[in-house]
This record gives structure tokens, C-alpha cells and sequence, in this order.
């Protein structure tokens, strides 16, 4: 039997392999000049958004690395635009912290970078449309946990790991349950300046 996947959600990742201590002490010093803002976090501090033209040079070589995924994402779609940061923004979160769901309204493609962390100190997690969710389990009761069946899909934050997904995908990062700070970078991505 041919089994063929309609609007699959895809999900890109890459590793990083350059240090990242500098952009780990920017991040800190930022931190320190500023409260910082909630949006979908609880605990913790985020800044403020930034564009990747007001960091430090230890950013640009990770710049270049994420756009480059980035073309090849926007490539298999289909489409020949260019894909720039439109935004970028920082998280350092203990203990106990977590970013409840959201999605990234008007963005092509989202990201997170991790800088620092440490086994369970909050996985990425992406969940299903509820209605979906709702009419799998309405008929198969508790299935397995296939990528077909499952109500979401998990990644662990790895220093040097970088995540990028489609902005309006559903997704929220669970509690960080070490006594380590884990610390991100996010980004939004966009191609066509008319969203």
C-alpha cells in the first residue's frame, strides 16, 4: 500500500559547531541592562526584539549558517525569495521556567538556537491542531505514539542545536527541571515584506 504524507508540518534542525561563549557573555550583559518583557514566558527573562544588525560580530557567523538553512527551507517550498531575520531575541531560563503554547504570527519561518542547556531543561515541544487531535483519538481511543497518531513531537535543547519550523506551527517549551540556566537565541524569519 502507498502511504503519501498531505501538509506535513516540517521541522529543519542543524548543528553549530563555532564556541558561542562570547554571544553567551552578550546575552548575559543584556540581561543585566534589562527587565526584560513576558510574552509567552513564564519565569525567566526574554529581551526585548533586536534585528541581527544591532549584534555583536560574534553573531555573524551564526547569521550566515541560519540563512543558509533558512534558503534551503524556503526552497522546498517552492519559491525562489530571499529569506532575511526580520527579529531576533534572547531567553535564559532556571529552573521552574517554561514558554507556555504560541505560534509566531506573521513570520515564514521561526527558530531557536541553544546555547546552553542541559537534559531536561525543557523540551521543545509542537502539538497538533486540537480538532485533529480530537477526531484521532475519538477513533482509536490511545494509539501508539507514531508521528501519524501522536498528539505532539518533542526535541531536547543540545548546546549548538538549532531548530527551524513554519511560524504559525503550534509549540510551547515545558519546564526547565535543572538547577542550570538554559539560554536561546530566537528568531523570526520572513521573505515577502508585504506580512
Amino acid at each position: 500500500m502507498n502511504l503519501e504524507h498531505i501538509f506535513p508540518t516540517p521541522i529543519w534542525s542543524f548543528e553549530y559547531t563555532d564556541t558561542c561563549e562570547e554571544l553567551i557573555k552578550y546575552i548575559q550583559y543584556c540581561r543585566k541592562k534589562s527587565e526584560g518583557r513576558i510574552v509567552s514566558n513564564k519565569g525567566g527573562w526574554q529581551s526585548e526584539d533586536c534585528q541581527a544588525s544591532e549584534l555583536p560580530s560574534c553573531f555573524d557567523n551564526l547569521q550566515k549558517n541560519i540563512l543558509s538553512a533558512a534558503r534551503g527551507c524556503v526552497d522546498e517550498f517552492g519559491s525562489t525569495l530571499d529569506p532575511w531575520i526580520d527579529n531576533v531575541w534572547f531567553n535564559i531560563n532556571s529552573r521552574g521556567n517554561s514558554n507556555r503554547p504560541h505560534l509566531h504570527a506573521g513570520a515564514f519561518l521561526s527558530g531557536v538556537f541553544w546555547l546552553q542547556a542541559e537534559p531536561g531543561s525543557g523540551n521543545l515541544v509542537f502539538s497538533r491542531n486540537p480538532h485533529e487531535d480530537y477526531a484521532i483519538h475519538a477513533h482509536l481511543g490511545n494509539p501508539e505514539m507514531t508521528r501519524l497518531a501522536a498528539s505532539g513531537w518533542e526535541y531536547s535543547p543540545k548546546p549548538g542545536m538549532c531548530i527551524l519550523f513554519p511560524g504559525w506551527t503550534m509549540h510551547r517549551v515545558d519546564d526547565n527541571e535543572t538547577d542550570s540556566e538554559r539560554i536561546s537565541l530566537a528568531f523570526n524569519i520572513k521573505v515577502n515584506e508585504n506580512f
